[in-house]
């Protein structure tokens, strides 16, 4: 005597389950690799921001001492009058000099901060795709139980524990905590089926 259908489908049923399950954990592993990737990215670019912030400000202290310094010794040899003293005129300039160099580095720093916190998000991303992933297989390797248990059932006749006995009967007892084969699971699964067309 050949096997009864709905066994075959639970058993196929069950397989797929293990197999969509294996899938979703590569898939989530694979994704958190993705974002580590990213992650690793965006800590490198951090740490560029910083260093180019540096040598730009440095550059930008090179270069506008020098503008002061020629702009001082023009002054000086042409006689022109400076408004205020000289040193304070130079030492004022100096400070600006200074000012727009910190604000240099305060930018790179800003561009820095941002690149690590979505770094940071990367990184979270990836353990969730991964946690997701892991969940989905949990899941679908719950799955295959019960539609391996509902194909156990099913080819047994359901003379477990009496009663009448599908897949579906199976996955219900499992959701509600009752008895497989029960009165009390067929009528679950009848309620659940008409909730369903209900949809």
């Amino acid at each position: 005597m050949g096997a009864d259908p709905f066994t075959i489908m639970a058993f196929a049923s069950a397989a797929k389950s293990v197999v969509d399950g294996i899938g979703a954990a590569k898939a989530g592993q694979a994704n958190k690799a993705v974002h580590d990737h990213n992650a690793s990215i965006l800590r490198q670019r951090a740490n560029e921001y910083i260093k180019n912030a540096s040598y730009n400000a440095d550059m930008l202290r090179d270069r506008e001492k020098r503008l002061l310094a020629k702009n001082a010794t023009m002054a000086f040899k042409s006689s022109v009058e400076i408004a205020g003293s000289p040193l304070e005129v130079l030492g004022q300039n100096a400070a600006d000099i200074e000012h727009d160099a910190q604000l240099e580095k305060h930018k790179g720093k800003l561009q820095a901060w941002e690149a690590q916190t979505e770094a940071a998000n990367q990184e979270y991303m990836g353990a969730m795709a991964d946690w997701r992933g892991k969940q989905q297989k949990r899941a679908a390797f719950m799955s295959a139980g019960i539609s391996f248990a509902g194909g156990v059932w099913g080819a047994t006749g359901g003379s477990l524990a009496g009663g009448v006995s599908t897949p579906g009967n199976v996955a219900t007892a499992f959701r509600y905590g009752t008895n497989i084969g029960s009165t009390q699971t067929s009528m679950l699964a009848a309620q659940d089926a008409g909730l369903y067309w209900l949809r």
